[in-house]
């Protein structure tokens, strides 16, 4: 899901008192800190709210409710709209995109910020928000909050960017699962919080420093996608999930053959399915990934060798097999084995 953060005044010598704004993360230095910013992943949105306005005591436009909209319309036609400009202290290159978005709980002033596979929590400031201009048409002046703490100006606004590290060992036989690294004691409260982690690979009781990181399946047919790996290697694990199958394409979800899946990581992952030729594969089967942060739709490259099927899974995406072609995708080259003749077919 997308995960949509408020802004946080983030001060530790003010945690005592009522926090007007609220984000999903946590403070990332400890309490003896004078002030902290709060940790949040790339990729991150970050909403200024109706309740954020209201707390900085800016006036707004509403409509009939009473409730925060960007602009007001009479016939279609615009007649008086909401200006905002937000002045970043440091980090602004981080960010990707902002202005108005409606949600299912009212309108919003979204700042969404790029996404970032190598970015580490390192305890620093990397984004901040000094200062808020807001304006209405007809306002001689916009109004101006600062975010300095001083006087009655709210707190600094903060952020440490990036995403935090876990070590993972490999095993006697070269190899970790995705399922080690989700189940693993170092998934707390805090990383809950956050959109993924950087897993950075370990020797442990491997006796080659290299090997597998393997992803399992989650759907009815069983399947493992495999990822090379070295000692040393740092692989983001990634599991904010948007961009899901749409109902139109669900509607051709092959659940005969009943492949389904994700790959989470920022790398390929090599996938074998066997006793393919039990599940009603036939000549109208396909494969597709959808990646889930671009929503990108690809049909891939699918091997078939004595009921065993093979193909690639693409960076942080879904899988799954489906009856004929979908809509607006593009196609992987590659070879395919027709299962019907055994011929190879070129895709692409």
């Amino acid at each position: 899901m997308k995960k949509v953060l408020a802004l946080v005044q983030a001060v530790i010598m003010v945690c005592t008192m009522a926090m007007a704004i609220q984000v999903g993360g946590k403070p990332v230095t400890s309490p003896d800190e004078t002030e902290t910013g709060m940790a949040v992943n790339p990729g991150t949105v970050i909403a200024i709210t109706e309740d954020d306005l209201n707390t900085w005591h800016i006036k707004y436009l509403t409509d009939e409710d009473g409730d925060l909209v960007p602009q007001l319309k009479d016939k279609d036609k615009v007649i008086k709209k909401s200006t905002v400009k937000v002045t970043f202290g440091t980090g602004a290159a981080l960010v990707a995109s902002q202005g108005w978005v409606e949600t299912v709980e009212g309108w919003e002033y979204q700042i969404a910020l790029k996404e970032n596979d190598t970015m580490k929590l390192d305890e620093k400031v990397d984004l901040s928000i000094t200062q808020i201009s807001y304006k209405n048409t007809g306002d001689l002046e916009a109004q101006v909050v600062k975010f300095d703490g001083k006087d009655n100006n709210p707190e600094k606004i903060l952020f440490d960017v990036g995403y935090r590290v876990f070590e993972v060992a490999l095993d006697a036989d070269d190899e970790f699962s995705l399922s080690e690294v989700m189940d693993a004691d170092f998934f707390d409260d805090e990383a809950e919080d956050l959109r993924g982690v950087i897993v950075k690979v370990i020797k442990g009781t491997s006796k080659t420093g290299s090997g597998k990181f393997i992803i399992e399946s989650d759907g009815l047919t069983g399947w493992t996608g495999e990822i090379p790996v070295k000692v040393g290697d740092e692989i983001l694990v990634n599991y904010a999930y948007d961009n899901d199958w749409t109902n139109k394409e669900l509607d051709k979800y092959d659940a005969t053959v009943g492949i389904e899946g994700t790959n989470p990581t920022a790398k390929a992952a090599a996938v074998k399915v066997g006793n393919y030729d039990l599940l009603g594969w036939d000549d109208e089967t396909t494969i597709y990934a959808k990646n889930y942060r671009t929503g990108a739709l690809v049909k891939l490259a699918v091997t078939l060798d004595d009921g065993v099927a093979s193909f690639t899974v693409p960076a942080f995406s879904r899988v799954a097999s489906f009856t004929g072609t979908l809509a607006g995708a593009t196609t992987e080259t590659g070879t395919t084995t027709n299962p019907g003749t055994g011929a190879n077919d070129v895709v692409g």
